[in-house]
């Protein structure tokens, strides 16, 4: 299993997006809904001017995927190889990928 680049995009992995919807249960209470998605993504290393970024906002950065930007739902987390992030950060590129900047998700081991 081979990383992708940033810049070369391979969709040669299987990425879960995790959107969390609410919605008003029989009782009016908010009740919140999951919605996972596999799409194809292509895995990247984080570089170093990223870890610096992500650290100056007091994150860590962990993992990139780049994705079809067709298939981009607004998820605030992902799953990959049977580990789930936080989406922290997304860049829309101008090729019609979308890049999904992640840090490990809290409760993970």
């Amino acid at each position: 299993m081979k990383l992708t680049s940033r810049k070369q995009a391979a969709l040669n992995d299987v990425c879960t997006l995790i959107k969390i919807e609410y919605i008003p249960d029989e009782i009016g209470n908010d009740a919140p809904l999951e919605t996972r998605n596999n799409v194809f993504c292509g895995i990247f290393s984080i570089s170093g001017a990223e870890h610096y970024k992500a650290a100056q906002a007091g994150l860590r950065a962990d993992l990139g995927v780049v994705i079809s930007e067709f298939d981009d739902n607004g998820a605030e987390s992902a799953e990959v190889r049977q580990k789930r992030y936080t989406i922290y950060r997304r860049y829309v590129r101008g090729d019609g990928y979308t890049e999904l900047y992640l840090r490990e998700a809290q409760g993970n081991g």
